[in-house]
């Protein structure tokens, strides 16, 4: 079953409970579980009595047996298939059986039968009654939608509406929240329980999360429908009094309404009339378009609601007085103040000064924004002079970095080339000035802050003459101190470059590291490192002192750096102190070595040491652990003795490995002073170590084996007396079968003690399995014996249980027979007495014997009823009875004959005395056979011993089993002369031949089984002590064989042949291990999986074996390699010694050359080959070292030198010649750069000339392109087509000039690109990109500007035409609008009848009037487009629109208003949504589309809408709506019948007759009557308020005759 399934199961069998408890509770009855409390049927009868009035006849009331409850659950379903309820595949076999689903399917079936059914006559009419009832309830609350019954019921806010229709005074709807699910239901269950008396069926959990179960809800909804349908008549008398305070109420709230809004609109637009006048102008552009939009705000946002409010109240006033008038209410007189008349008048004065603010503000608007084009230039060219005098104050303060002489030469001449410049924008200043002085004439509110600007400007112009002096006068003074520096820079580049040439010849000497490969080479090497020490120090020091004197002279100049050297005095300082730093750490370095070479000899000698006693810990180990023997336990504890978990040998090779370590971080890779290495010594510790825990693994397994054996022979021993026991107490109980069968049943309990032993017995033998324990020699018991004897000692307790229960059937058998038996004899006794007395003549004899004997009617019926009851006795082998005298047979005797009755009876007893004889002596021999078997059993589970002795002792007892087949037979012989008797049961034995053969043929299986078993273990303990010698042996040999091994020592050659004539490759070992396999395969083939003859198991030895033959061949290869890494030490000492001699010779060849510069270059790299021959060679002697270390050869004793050694002399030998060619090629480049100093300096001088005049050339350049970039680049601010023909002027003025500039600029581009490919980067702020960007910008503009000239023309003549199309056509739509309005407010004369014709013809000309509107709104899209402001009109195309729609929908309300009243004045009795809402009824119930509803359907419809009418009052309302006495009700009829019920009149007598009804004929009513009416809590509110409070209640009379006018 899945979750869903589940789920769904859960909810209907929590409801059908409860709703089953609900009816069993009447009779003091109450389920707890549903799927076994109907078992009996005693359950579901009571039910069916209460539900369905009914009460059953005979039936069991107390059934014991299973036959007796399947009868009434027969007889209950019996009963419900005859109320017409179809039971689909179920049966009193699966009630019995407690299958859930189906009972749950029967109770649903129940449900719709006795509970929903009555809703309607069909099951699909009634789901769908009961839903459009609950779709009617709910229709009008919000968040419920009633669909079906399942997901519409989830929130809980379904119920809670049924609840509050109904009665609202218990629960407040408007405060539950949706969301809130679980407490909504609660809620409504809680109420519906306490306050209505509703048993809950559901809990929230069951709806929350999950799909609600359709039949749960179904269930529980039509509970409310069976409540809440009692007061329908009182709801139909509230609704329709709600529908008169309803009309009342809402004539109130109309005039409420009306005067609510009225009054503020007045208040409104009288504040308006005077707020618009009231403002003032800020003289700012901001402060008048914030007056517009104020004004704009007012007319589009806040005077088009109003405009449409005062519409509104215009209608709701009209429409208050038609409704009044229609429904004969009092007439309203409306206030003064706010009648249409006078608020029309406000609103026309409010319009008109509205159109003279605009005016004024439209005026003050355009001199803002003249005023703001002039202010926006001016600033615009403030902003452009002020970057001018900043940028040129900057570069005025700016102080000079000069330090060279043609830079002091360029800045005087830059200088130069600014003051032109500054000439050039004087100009701009005078037309600035010139500019806001015009500003300041019209009156501009900030004309202080132009006139202060200008001010700022003249004197800013004033003080850059003066910086500009002051720059001139220090340019002059930079030029003299070039001149001086450029002597001391020459001096000081000649002096370094010696002292760098020098300084890298000492750093060879210096970084030598050579001092020797051992304690004796390296003390000797002290004098030579002493003397090259002090001779290079004291000619650093003098050197280094001569030029910090040139540095200090150039520093006290301002001089920061040197073309002719790249050398500094920090360098040289540098130099000087890496060549210090370089002899002091080869002084370290020296006494490193020396203390290293001391410490790695040291740490050598105590290596060996710790390295041989290690391995002689080792060997005592192994030799400890051999010799240990004994029992498991003692095994364990000497291994772990011995071993102590290995922790003693992983501290001494901890200690080994450390020191190892050592060694190794001292360099040290070989030791002369042992034959171990660490990693030798740590896999001879690991493969012992391995090997112990092997051995303790393996004894710790046979010890866990030996105690579960204990465990196991423990349980088995108990369990074999325990079974025997309980046998023992079943066969001894004897008595009446009930008392039997009870006695048995408590001994056996269903076999759980049985059970629970064996599992924990098996749980053990599993164990065991796992473990392979093998045979238990401290039980004589198997797991699979037990088991076998626990199986026929369960079935043999289930045979004695059924045997009993079957004597309890036969003996209630017998009663039922005696009963019958005894009456038919005294019946048959009676009638021959009755015919003995008869006395008389012949005629009156035969007379009086047909009337006694009645042609043996009656006899013939009593004995077939005893026939039956006999007949049942025999199929159930009651045997004899000794409840009654008579049997069948004698009884039919008597009544055949009576006349040979008492000879018949004599035989019968003489034949009883025969057949009680026999079975006594039958039952003698069974029970003895019984016991004779019982014994046979015992005494071979009796047996013990060795395989042998258990097969020798089971066979002398079961001898074949002929004495158990002899015996058998003799009672096989008695049961056959019983059966000749026709006796068929014995009363003085338990045992049957049958069983007793049964038994028999058990016991010979199991003996059998017995002695085949102990024969093979027989077999098995032979082959286990075969095993254990051969495995012993193979042990020994295997230690043996590793102790020789390890015997073998001397070189690695003799090494290598000593372990191979031991290991020969392994063959022997080999050949033994197959013997072995053999040996125990053959165990396995026998089942033996343990041996207690041997230590040794046939996986160990593999394991043992495996490891030996590791050991060997380890041995072997280690040796092999030493070989190897002997060798490869010889190979590399010779490439050592041949590659250093090689490298001296190469330094002192490089070392002679000589010549000029040039010549040495050549002659240095031509020897040197850029050390190619050099790498190869290193390259080959790396290799070897590689292969060294691969091979781990250790310390090499055939040569001094290491290839690290040989690694750094090498790098020695590379800076000593890279060393060397520096300083020829610092010799070569100063000779180059002294010819090339007087060429660059003449070329340095042209260049500059020629910035400088690129500067000049591009300075006036760029100031053009700025400003016509700025023309360019601005908007085009214009009103009107005269102020864009002004921009196309000065357009046609930049076009003229443009061909002289682009001469100008293809001229700067020449000098840039002279310039760029002379080396120059510094354009002195102006580089060429800069003009050409600012050309492109220009030239991609130019054109496109004339473009958007001639556009901007085009575009502003249009506007100006658009504007005035605009303002004609909305100065016409205004003004007919504005006349409509005033007559749509107007009162219509006449009848109903003539107004409607008026608003028609009114609405038919208005809306022809539509093109006018979408004309003007046509234009007023265009111009929005364009993004134009409308001068010419103050009219707004959203005023249109809003006036047009309103006048619009104010119509169109009056034309509604009037035909809703001339429909109430014609008396139309529904509406159309009622009307919608009866044909959807009529045909849910119309399921065959016929077109017409038939009585029962009828009734359906009556029932969804909470109607309950018997046949009578169905067969009245047919009678009176059945207009063709078709028998059926069509739709038109429908209508009919649903109007009369819906219709509530509106008249005095008939509001009072329905307060009555509410009132319950009380002279008053209390807010209680109206709610249990479903009356609305709002209007029941309202009620209470409206009448007048009596001492018990309300006057509801009083308050009638107000409303109708009747006071």
């Amino acid at each position: 079953m899945s979750i869903m399934d589940q789920s769904w199961v859960k909810v209907q069998q929590k409801a059908f409970t409860r709703w089953c408890n609900a009816h069993l509770g009447k009779r003091g009855l109450k389920l707890e579980n549903m799927q076994t409390d109907f078992k009996s049927g005693i359950n579901l009868l009571q039910l069916l009595e209460v539900i369905g009035e009914h009460t059953f006849g005979r039936y069991n009331k107390k059934p014991r047996m299973e036959i007796q409850m399947r009868e009434n659950l027969q007889i209950a379903l019996k009963f419900i298939e005859e109320r017409g309820v179809k039971l689909t595949a179920i049966g009193a076999g699966d009630i019995y059986g407690g299958n859930l689903k189906l009972i749950l399917g029967m109770i649903w079936t129940i449900i719709l039968r006795f509970a929903i059914a009555e809703i309607s006559v069909e099951e699909l009419t009634a789901k769908e009654a009961l839903l459009l009832w609950c779709q009617r309830k709910t229709a009008d609350y919000d968040n419920v939608d009633v669909k079906e019954f399942s997901w519409s019921w989830q929130d809980g806010l379904g119920f809670c509406a049924l609840i509050h229709k109904h009665r609202p005074d218990l629960i407040d709807y408007e405060s539950l929240d949706p969301k809130n699910k679980e407490a909504n239901l609660n809620l409504a269950f809680d109420v519906a329980e306490k306050e209505l008396g509703l048993p809950k069926f559901l809990d929230a959990e069951d709806m929350i999360d999950v799909k609600p179960d359709e039949r749960a809800v179904m269930t529980y909804l039509a509970e409310y429908f069976k409540y809440f349908s009692k007061g329908q008549k009182a709801e139909n008398a509230g609704r329709r009094i709600g529908k008169v305070a309803a009309l009342t109420r809402e004539i109130n709230e109309m005039i409420d309404e009306f005067e609510k809004r009225a009054g503020p609109l007045k208040e409104w637009i009288e504040k308006k009339n005077e707020e618009i006048p009231n403002y003032e102008f800020d003289n700012t552009l901001e402060g008048v378009e914030k007056l517009i939009d104020e004004l704009n705000d007012f007319k589009n946002n806040e005077k088009p609601p109003k405009l449409k409010e005062k519409n509104e109240v215009a209608t709701a006033l009209n429409n208050l007085k038609i409704k009044i008038a229609n429904n004969k209410r009092p007439a309203y007189n409306v206030p003064e103040g706010i009648t249409t008349e006078n608020i029309n008048k406000l609103w026309d004065e409010m319009e008109n000064k509205e159109k003279d603010r605009t005016m004024e503000q439209q005026k003050e608007y355009s001199r803002q924004k003249l005023l703001k084009k002039l202010v926006e230039e001016f600033w615009r060219r403030v902003a452009n002079l002020e970057k001018f005098a900043e940028k040129k104050e900057e570069y005025l303060n700016t102080k000079e970095e000069i330090d060279t002489l043609p830079l002091a030469k360029t800045k005087i001449k830059v200088l130069e080339a600014h003051h032109k410049e500054y000439e050039v924008s004087k100009t701009k200043l005078a037309s600035c000035i010139k500019l806001g002085k015009s500003i300041i004439f019209l009156v501009y509110k900030e004309n202080d802050k132009v006139q202060e600007k200008m001010d700022e400007l003249s004197q800013r112009w004033e003080n850059l003459q003066e910086l500009e002096n002051k720059k001139n006068e220090q340019l002059q003074e930079d030029l003299k101190r070039e001149e001086k520096k450029e002597e001391l820079r020459k001096e000081f580049a000649k002096q370094a470059r010696e002292y760098n040439r020098w300084q890298k010849d000492q750093i060879e000497v210096a970084q030598d590291r050579l001092f020797g490969n051992d304690l004796e080479t390296v003390t000797e090497f002290k004098t030579k490192l002493d003397e090259t020490t002090d001779e290079i120090t004291k000619a650093s020091n003098e050197k280094k002192e001569s030029l910090e004197d040139l540095d200090k002279q150039l520093t006290e100049l301002g001089s920061t750096d040197n073309k002719y050297s790249a050398l500094t005095i920090d360098d040289i300082r540098s130099k000087h102190d890496q060549l210090m730093n370089l002899l002091n750490e080869r002084k370290e370095a020296y006494d490193k070595e020396l203390e290293r070479q001391t410490t790695m000899e040291n740490k050598r000698k105590e290596f060996a040491e710790l390295a041989d006693s290690f391995a002689e810990f080792l060997q005592k180990i192994r030799k400890d652990i051999n010799s240990l023997e004994g029992e498991p336990e003692d095994m364990i504890s000497g291994i772990e003795n011995i071993y102590k978990e290995g922790n003693e040998i992983d501290e001494k090779l901890e200690e080994v490995k450390k020191v190892d370590n050592e060694q190794k971080e001292l360099g040290i890779r070989s030791n002369r002073h042992t034959k171990y290495k660490a990693n030798k010594l740590g896999k001879i510790a690991d493969e012992l170590k391995k090997w112990a825990e092997n051995k303790l693994d393996h004894w710790k397994r046979e010890k866990v084996r030996k105690d579960k054996r204990i465990e196991f022979a423990e349980l088995a021993n108990t369990y074999g007396p325990f079974l025997e026991k309980i046998r023992k107490e079943i066969n001894d109980v004897k008595g009446e079968p009930e008392d039997a069968l009870e006695k048995v049943e408590e001994i056996y309990q269903e076999g759980k003690d049985i059970n629970e032993k064996l599992e924990e017995l098996k749980k053990v033998d599993n164990e065991c399995k796992e473990l392979m324990t093998g045979a238990n020699p401290y039980t004589q018991f198997t797991y699979v014996q037990l088991e076998d004897e626990a199986g026929e000692l369960k079935e043999f307790a289930k045979e004695t249980i059924e045997n009993w229960e079957e004597e309890i059937v036969k003996k209630d058998k017998r009663k039922e027979f005696a009963e019958l038996a005894d009456s038919f004899g005294e019946f048959l006794t009676e009638k021959r007495k009755a015919m003995n007395a008869l006395k008389g003549e012949p005629e009156d004899m035969v007379s009086g014997f047909k009337d006694i004997y009645q042609e043996g009617t009656e006899i013939d019926e009593k004995l077939a009823e005893l026939k039956k009851v006999d007949d049942e006795c025999n199929e159930i082998m009651t045997g004899e009875n000794p409840y009654t005298k008579y049997t069948y047979a004698q009884l039919a005797d008597i009544a055949t004959d009576l006349k040979t009755f008492a000879e018949k009876s004599i035989k019968n007893w003489e034949e009883e005395k025969v057949k009680k004889d026999k079975r006594k002596e039958f039952a003698e021999l069974a029970d003895a056979f019984g016991e004779f078997l019982h014994n046979k059993r015992k005494d071979i589970n009796a047996v013990a011993g060795e395989p042998e002795e258990m097969v020798s002792g089971i066979e002398d007892i079961y001898q074949e089993g002929k004495e158990i087949d002899e015996k058998l037979e003799e009672v096989k012989k008695l049961d056959e002369e019983q059966k000749e008797l026709g006796i068929r049961s014995n009363k003085y034995t338990k045992y049957t031949y049958p069983k007793l053969k049964k038994s028999a043929s058990k016991l010979k299986k199991w003996a059998e089984k017995k002695i085949d078993h102990w024969k093979q273990e027989k077999v098995c303990k032979d082959k286990r002590i075969e095993f254990g010698k051969i495995a012993d042996a193979f042990g020994e040999f295997l230690e043996t064989k590793r102790f020789e091994i390890n015997a073998v020592a001397g070189e690695p050659e003799e090494m290598i042949s000593g372990i191979e004539d031991i290991y020969q490759e392994g063959k022997e070992v080999e050949e033994k291990l197959e013997e072995i396999k053999k040996v125990d395969d053959e165990q396995k083939e026998l089942g033996i999986r343990s041996n207690k003859y041997t230590k040794y198991t046939y996986p160990f030895l593999i394991e043992s074996t495996k490891e030996f033959k590791d050991f060997a061949e380890d041995t072997i290869k280690e040796a092999k390699e030493e070989k190897v890494r002997k060798d490869k030490r010889k190979e590399f000492a010779e490439a050592a010694d041949e590659y250093a001699n090689f490298l001296d010779e190469k330094v002192k060849t490089l070392a002679a050359v000589e010549g000029e510069p040039e010549d040495r270059l050549e002659k240095v790299t031509e020897i040197y080959q850029e050390g190619n021959d050099i790498n190869e060679k290193l390259q080959e002697l790396k290799k070897i070292d590689d292969e060294c270390n691969e091979l781990n050869t250790g310390e090499n004793t055939y040569t001094k030198w290491t290839y690290e050694m040989l690694d750094n002399r090498t790098k020695q030998v590379h800076q000593f010649n890279s060393n060397l060619l520096n300083s020829i090629k610092e010799d070569k480049e100063h000779k180059d750069r002294s010819i090339q100093q007087d060429k660059e300096n003449k070329e340095s001088e042209r260049i500059e000339n020629l910035r400088i005049e690129y500067f000049d050339k591009a300075e006036h350049l760029k100031t053009w392109l700025d400003d016509v970039n700025d023309f360019l680049n601005a908007p085009i601010y214009s009103t009107t087509s005269d102020e864009v023909k002004e921009f196309i002027g000065k357009y046609n003025t930049f076009v003229e000039e443009k061909p002289g500039k682009e001469e100008a600029l293809n001229e700067i581009r020449n000098m840039s690109q002279e310039l760029t490919e002379a080396g120059v980067e510094d354009f002195l702020g102006l580089p060429i990109d800069d003009i050409n960007t600012a050309w492109e910008q220009m030239a991609s503009n130019i054109d496109n500007k004339k473009t958007e000239l001639d556009e901007a023309l085009v575009v502003q003549e249009k506007n100006e035409e658009l504007c005035q199309d605009y303002a004609n056509k909305a100065e016409e739509l205004s003004k007919y609008l504005k006349e409509q309005q005033t007559i749509v407010n107007e009162e219509f004369s006449g009848s109903i009848d003539e107004q409607i014709e008026s608003v028609k013809k009114q609405l038919n000309e208005f809306v022809a009037k539509k093109s006018l509107l979408d004309e003007t709104l046509a234009v007023d899209t265009q111009i929005a487009e364009r993004n134009v402001e409308i001068k010419t009109t103050t009219i707004r195309a959203t005023d249109l629109v809003t006036l047009y729609n309103q006048v619009n929908e104010t119509l169109q309300k009056k034309l509604n208003a009037l035909e809703k009243e001339k429909l109430i004045k014609e008396g139309s009795k529904v509406t159309q949504e009622q009307l919608t809402e009866f044909k959807q009824m009529f045909e849910l119930f119309d399921k065959e589309k016929k077109g017409a509803l038939f009585p029962y359907e009828f009734s359906g419809v009556l029932n969804s809408l909470g109607d309950d009418l018997n046949e009578d009052e169905i067969k009245q309302v047919f009678d009176k709506y059945d207009e063709d006495k078709s028998g059926s009700i069509e739709f038109n009829e429908f209508v009919d019948f649903m109007t009369s019920r819906v219709q509530d009149s509106d008249t005095l007598e008939q509001s009072l007759e329905s307060w009555k009804v509410i009132a319950k004929d009380k002279e008053f009513v209390t807010k209680e009557d109206m709610q249990q009416a479903c009356m609305d809590v709002k209007e029941v509110e309202y009620l209470c308020e409206q009448m007048d409070a009596l001492e018990e209640g309300f006057d509801y009379k009083s308050w009638c005759k107000k409303v109708y006018g009747e006071n």
